[in-house]
């Protein structure tokens, strides 16, 4: 059953959560390197070449950056290199599934919510797994759920919206990517809150954030 903040009078549609997506999301080819939109745009410059020997040097180009995430971004590289994480993870959930678990088992530090972004990242079309944060948290369980989830909640919220998501195509239109279907959740869960509001009355547009490398 699909559960709602507030019922919505302008609340964002399915055509237009898939165009925000294609503006967001380019296709790209993985290079070994995992971020997120925040740093999108400096990790950029090093996609074809390998990362500083210096990490005071990226240190400074990633304002904010906490120690732990650098040296995330140097294990993914290195990993990478070695061939044990790759982005070769099949076209069904299971095959994505057990990519996403060995993925996470490799990485020190990573868990599910970003290595599913990356396969979005990377494969919108076709990805299977989903990226849960805090507006779908929300959504279910409300203001004041603790956020950090360990393995099993994240599986579990993972299958409850999958679970709306057939509804929500059903109810309003087939044939949109898996991942635009969340994201649509996503934004009506921000509406619900107020956190998307503008002064048009529109929704809030997140095109001028990319997150391709």
């Amino acid at each position: 059953m699909v559960t709602t903040t507030v019922k919505l009078t302008n609340r964002v549609s399915l055509e237009q959560t898939q165009a925000a997506m294609q503006e967001l999301i380019q296709p790209g080819t993985p290079r070994g390197k995992l971020v997120t939109a925040k740093y999108a745009s400096v990790l950029r410059g090093v996609a074809d070449r390998p990362l500083p020997v210096n990490r005071d040097e990226l240190r400074a180009l990633l304002p904010g950056v906490m120690v732990s995430q650098l040296n995330t971004l140097y294990a993914i590289e290195r990993l990478w290199n070695a061939g044990v994480i790759h982005f070769n993870t099949g076209n069904t959930f299971q095959d994505q599934f057990d990519w996403r678990e060995a993925t996470t088992a490799a990485i020190p530090g990573m868990g599910h919510k970003r290595v599913s972004f990356a396969l979005h990242i990377y494969n919108p079309a076709y990805c299977l797994l989903l990226t849960i944060d805090c507006w779908h948290i929300r959504r279910f369980f409300g203001l004041g759920t603790n956020e950090s989830l360990r393995r099993k909640q994240y599986l579990d919220i993972e299958q409850m919206l999958r679970a709306d998501i057939v509804y929500l195509a059903e109810e309003e239109g087939q044939g949109y990517w898996l991942i635009t279907y969340a994201a649509c959740f996503w934004e009506r869960s921000r509406q619900g809150y107020h956190a998307s509001e503008c002064e048009d009355g529109d929704y809030q547009t997140h095109a001028g954030i990319s997150c391709y490398v």
